[in-house]
């Protein structure tokens, strides 16, 4: 993505932007959100109370630069946002038109923030020691995406690669299988280890004749831990348990 600075330097980026998106499907409405790169890393997890600590793995959260808030909100006019980022000293960035709800939104905004991630990176390089670059650069548009999803949208993005690897198995396209069960095992990061992504795997890259039904059966069970439906998660075990049992992988 390209950012068109309307306020500050893409030489010399300060480091805290507010960047903007027109609504491609409604001509004149501007969303925004606030780019915050914070000069010193720290870990974000230590931070979250005792109640979200369990839904949530702080080891994938980098803190050191965040969009807030991660879907752009609607403003009401580009002239606030100039008197806001005047008001303010910060950056003021044009990122384009967008296409698409919710899911486009979001992304769009992670992609505003890598690319400023890297405007800010680039300007500072010559300031910083090399060998230690700022705490969660590795992290791609599909990390932040994930990070953000409920364990329910999680769920459902690791079914849509589920009939992906059954083909890469029937057809034994050897580079498919390995590319998909790595994007499944990304997604799978950011699930508890209860999920049992692992054991799902093996289901869905085994070529035994019973793999399909295992698959399907892990698979249910991820949505109904995902939906707190515990009683069913215990059927599902039971039925697991018996057909690993009967025709072992």
């Amino acid at each position: 993505m390209s950012l068109h600075f309307r306020r500050g330097s893409p030489d010399r980026p300060r480091g805290h932007a507010i960047v903007y998106f027109e609504l491609a499907e409604q001509p004149g409405t501007i969303v925004a959100t606030y780019l915050v790169l914070s000069p010193i890393a720290f870990d974000i997890g230590k931070y979250l109370p005792p109640m979200f600590a369990g839904g949530i793995d702080p080891s994938q959260l980098g803190g050191s630069f965040v969009a807030l808030p991660p879907v752009p909100e609607r403003m009401e006019s580009l002239a606030v946002l100039e008197r806001l980022a005047d008001l303010r000293d910060d950056d003021l960035i044009d990122g384009g038109r967008i296409f698409g709800g919710v899911d486009r939104q979001l992304q769009a905004a992670a992609e505003a923030l890598q690319a400023y991630l890297r405007a800010y990176e680039a300007s500072s390089k010559p300031l910083l020691d090399e060998e230690q670059p700022p705490a969660g650069v590795s992290l791609d548009v599909d990390d932040v995406m994930y990070e953000l999803m409920t364990d329910q949208v999680r769920v459902s993005e690791l079914a849509k690669l589920t009939g992906k690897l059954r083909y890469a198995v029937e057809t034994g396209d050897k580079r498919l299988l390995d590319e998909t069960v790595e994007e499944a095992r990304r997604i799978g990061r950011y699930l508890p280890p209860s999920y049992r992504i692992e054991a799902f795997l093996r289901a869905a890259t085994s070529s035994s004749a019973h793999a399909g039904t295992l698959t399907a059966l892990y698979l249910e069970r991820c949505y109904k831990l995902a939906a707190e439906e515990y009683s069913d998660v215990a059927r599902l075990e039971r039925e697991i348990r018996a057909a690993e049992a009967e025709q072992p992988l």
